[in-house]
């Protein structure tokens, strides 16, 4: 989902090492990585079944997605309480806004991004405050509260 852009953008941080959860294809990023020369700052972890715990021992969610319908994603990283960067062509972006992510115009632009993951990486607090966001947003949207609503809808009805 637009992993050549983070790629892109990683070139210009500092001290921010990405993961890469789920199969790539022909090795074509990992090729991308050296020869961006940021080999060193990302590991592919390949498919992975154990999302909740990756995201769970990470501090930000990067998705700049071209285009995302509805990202489940998304709502995974909301609910564990990560700060997200994410653009406005993904489906899912209101909330990461709703949760204080960072939604930017434009899926493409290198720096922008760049910008808005070293701002992150570079502020615990900023981190923190979102964490308590999300923790929110996440309790909004849990099966419990969607169940609840809908009986007050369909309570109407009887």
């Amino acid at each position: 989902k637009n992993l050549e852009t983070v790629l892109r953008a990683l070139v210009q941080t500092k001290n921010v090492h990405l993961l890469v959860a789920g199969r790539t294809r022909d090795n074509y990023y990992e090729r991308l990585a050296a020869d961006l020369g940021v080999e060193k700052k990302v590991t592919f972890l390949g498919f992975r079944t154990d999302i909740p715990q990756i995201l769970a021992n990470s501090d930000i969610f990067v998705f700049p997605s071209r285009y995302e319908a509805c990202s489940i994603s998304i709502l995974e990283a909301v609910a564990a309480g990560l700060p997200i960067v994410t653009s406005a062509a993904a489906g899912g972006c209101e909330i990461a806004a709703l949760a204080g992510g960072t939604v930017l115009e434009s899926s493409e632009n290198v720096e922008e991004l760049s910008r808005a993951i070293q701002d992150l990486a570079d502020n615990d607090g900023a981190r923190q405050m979102i964490k308590e966001q999300s923790s929110m947003i996440a309790k909004r949207f849990s099966w419990s509260s969607i169940i609840d609503n809908y009986s007050q809808i369909l309570s109407k009805f009887e």
